[in-house]
């Protein structure tokens, strides 16, 4: 695992300059402040039946974590059966947007991490977390992949450029690792009114999987990213 980090972050450091130039010396201003709600819904790509729906409630604010000022990013997912919802609290670095913190409760139980220079840790002080005995080495520029469209809001885009980020879902199975995502310049038809320009960022496999977020160029934020695996289909649609 520490080789295979250690190749990760000197791989980003050679091939993903635009990203870092641009997640460093961040202010308030540079971040999507405000309540912003996702309709998730996922459905069969043969038959274009729905296989589940909700509504995905993100609130970005100004906060305060141990003392110094950070980001603070509330999850609140709700589906009509409830076997989907999810509560999420995650603290993060303002000049950077690194992690310091992610909690996450769900019917499967509570899971929450620090972050430190070196580490990331269970949080040993919160009653029944699943991930206390949790522990993973932590290198600079690791990315909470929980937080992945908040994330591109605070790049800067150019037309045919790719942006690689090194994202890490906080203590799952699967190594951090880089993802290279192409970019393009689209206009995106919502159901109504006009037409928005939108940067695409776009990230395949190669094989089965493939993912289009939307992001407005005016203000940063994903309007609409559409995933395919196999035969499933994923969408998110910003609906405030």
């Amino acid at each position: 695992m520490r080789c295979y980090l250690a190749c990760v972050f000197l791989l980003f450091t050679a091939t993903s300059v635009s990203a870092l130039e641009r997640l460093h010396d961040l202010t308030v201003a540079d971040y999507p402040l405000g309540e912003h709600r996702y309709l998730v819904y996922i459905e069969d790509k043969a038959s274009g039946n729905l296989k589940s729906a909700a509504i995905w409630q993100r609130n970005v604010s100004e906060a305060e974590y141990q003392g110094q000022a950070v980001i603070k990013t509330e999850q609140h997912w709700r589906s009509p059966d409830g076997k989907s919802d999810r509560d999420i609290l995650s603290y993060n670095r303002i000049d950077n947007f690194q992690p310091l913190y992610h909690r996450s409760h769900s019917a499967k139980g509570d899971e929450a991490f620090v972050f430190t220079e070196q580490q990331i840790v269970g949080d040993a002080h919160l009653a029944n977390n699943q991930k206390a005995d949790f522990s993973l080495r932590h290198q600079p520029g690791l990315l909470n992949w929980e937080l992945d469209m908040e994330t591109f809001a605070l790049l800067e885009l150019n037309q045919q450029q790719s942006v690689t980020l090194p994202f890490y879902h906080p203590g799952s199975k699967t190594e951090p690792a880089l993802y290279t995502y192409q970019v393009s310049s689209k206009d995106y038809q919502p159901p109504y009114g006009a037409a928005r320009p939108c940067w695409v960022l776009r990230y395949s496999d190669g094989e089965k999987y493939q993912v289009d977020f939307w992001l407005d160029k005016s203000s940063g934020q994903v309007i609409y990213m559409q995933e395919q695996w196999g035969n499933t289909l994923r969408y998110k649609i910003k609906i405030s």
